[in-house]
């Protein structure tokens, strides 16, 4: 058994045990336990739990949590959304499936930047929080940073991933996937990232593309 084996064993079994002794979803116990890793990595600084999901196809709306307040984070706006597979064995995803993972947390930010989707939802849902703390703070939001956490491995090797647009704020985006969260367990290493600026370094690619930030290796 290799050694990411065993991790994700180890992980599957605490987490499963982690969700039935808090009464949560396996998917909610992974979150908690995973954005602890990232806050310890420097990734981010808070992660508050914010599960919301509608829709089908291309009208799917989903986010798992969000990085706290934008304005004590410097107008970085983190959204969290979680690819979790309960399962024993270790599972892989490659570039492919990022942008059916990313794109319906970037439609829900779009949603969740108007009044009309906020004042649609009660407001004990987390999902009003977050849409009234992105309206109320958008105005100095000066980047949009989505945060993919998976228990599965991730096998891209191409930054290139074409994702949906949200205007003239930037988007950057990494992936936190199984790999990399054994890699940090096991050396404590923080955060390998590598910043990609399309606009900056590829002559010709049109304004608003976004860079993107992923582990090496990941």
């Amino acid at each position: 058994m290799s050694e990411l084996d065993e991790y994700h064993q180890n992980l599957i079994a605490d987490i499963r045990r982690e969700a039935d002794a808090s009464g949560v979803f396996p998917v909610e116990a992974f979150f908690d336990r995973m954005t602890e890793r990232l806050t310890e990595a420097g990734e981010l600084e808070v992660a508050d739990r914010a599960y919301y999901q509608s829709g089908e196809g291309g009208q799917r709306l989903r986010i798992d949590g969000y990085a706290g307040d934008p304005r004590d984070g410097e107008g970085v706006l983190g959204l969290i959304v979680c690819d979790f597979a309960d399962s024993d064995a270790v599972q892989t995803f490659g570039k492919g499936d990022v942008p059916p993972i990313l794109n319906p947390l970037i439609r829900f930010l779009k949603k969740a930047k108007t009044e009309e989707f906020r004042d649609s939802l009660n407001e004990a849902n987390p999902a009003f929080q977050v849409s009234d703390l992105i309206i109320t703070t958008w105005s100095q939001v000066t980047k949009v940073k989505l945060i993919l956490i998976s228990n599965r491995q991730y096998i891209g090797r191409d930054d290139t991933v074409k994702l949906a647009e949200i205007g003239e704020v930037p988007i950057t985006w990494s992936v936190w996937d199984l790999a990399r969260f054994e890699r940090f367990d096991r050396s404590g290493q923080a955060r390998e990232d590598m910043v990609i600026d399309f606009a900056k370094d590829f002559r010709g690619t049109p304004s608003g593309t976004p860079s993107v930030a992923i582990g090496r290796g990941s």
